[in-house]
């Protein structure tokens, strides 16, 4: 599963809201594991394309299936990432 969550971050004194693109992966046991978090500057394809390989810098292979909210900018780099052609995306 991948999304994005707002959070509150204190940035030069100030608390604001920033965007975490956070990713949970199933296990071949079942189990729930957090692959990966990033904080970035909005919801785009280059974000979520940055995202994605942040993640396979990170060992993640084998991609089979992407669960999200489907918006515009995942369904685009999910396209163009060559390591999850073979997976696709629901929308939930």
């Amino acid at each position: 599963m991948a999304d994005v969550i707002y959070i509150k971050v204190r940035e030069n004194k100030q608390v604001i809201s920033k965007l975490c693109h956070i990713a949970i992966g199933i296990s071949k046991g079942g189990n729930k594991e957090i692959l990966g978090f990033l904080i970035q500057e909005g919801e785009s394809e280059k974000t979520w394309a940055n995202f994605f390989n942040y993640l396979k810098e990170r060992g993640l292979r084998e991609v089979k299936l992407v669960i999200s909210d489907a918006h515009k900018g995942i369904v685009k780099a999910n396209r163009r990432s060559k390591k999850s052609k073979k997976s696709s995306i629901r929308r939930i």
